[in-house]
């Protein structure tokens, strides 16, 4: 209440934003559905299929303002130095761009 914010609203409040923070998953199915499918992609099922076979099983199911630094380190470097890696991370950064930018996520 020093504040002046009714700490019974700030609770519920927080309670709403976990209840919605999205997956790393569902930040991308959005990202998909809002930006690539309208603006006619033509790598959407290629971008689609090296997202569930690197990131997916790794991160998919983590919620993206949960994730570190140290997360997705350890997840490039276990791809190694292969094209895909940096594919996935340029795609990834779009992503995050796209969901950040429509306030969806918080980065």
């Amino acid at each position: 209440m020093t504040e002046g914010l009714d700490p019974r609203r700030q609770t519920v409040l927080e309670k709403q934003k976990k209840v919605e923070a999205l997956t790393v998953k569902e930040a991308f199915d959005y990202w998909e559905k809002y930006y690539c499918i309208p603006e006619g992609l033509v790598k959407i099922k290629v971008n689609r299929r090296d997202f569930n076979n690197h990131i997916a099983p790794v991160l998919g199911n983590m919620i993206v303002d949960q994730t570190t630094k140290a997360h997705w380190l350890n997840l490039f470097d276990g791809m190694g130095r292969r094209v895909v890696t940096g594919q996935m991370l340029g795609l990834m950064q779009r992503t995050f761009r796209f969901c950040s930018n429509r306030g969806v996520i918080n980065v």
